[in-house]
């Protein structure tokens, strides 16, 4: 196995069925490659237009997609 650098590496971080993330990487002819990510800490940045925060005193703060992506009223959650 070669490693090579990671760094500035593109790809959508995924959920599996088991809570886990991977980093699913696609080429150009739309095939993709997902890697497991053992990393403990590893910086990252959002740039999905729709990905939001959802911030509260009293729940944990989390982010999801818009309330018009989840159907969700915009007063509700």
């Amino acid at each position: 196995m070669q490693p090579f650098k990671a760094k500035n590496l593109k790809g959508v971080l995924c959920k599996d069925i088991f809570g886990g993330f991977f980093l699913r990487v696609y080429k150009d002819d739309k095939t993709f490659k997902d890697y497991e990510l053992h990393l403990a800490d590893m910086e990252i940045e959002i740039l999905d237009d729709d990905a939001y925060i959802y911030e509260s005193d009293l729940e944990d703060s989390f982010i999801d997609y818009s309330l018009k992506t989840l159907e969700l009223p915009t007063n509700g959650r």
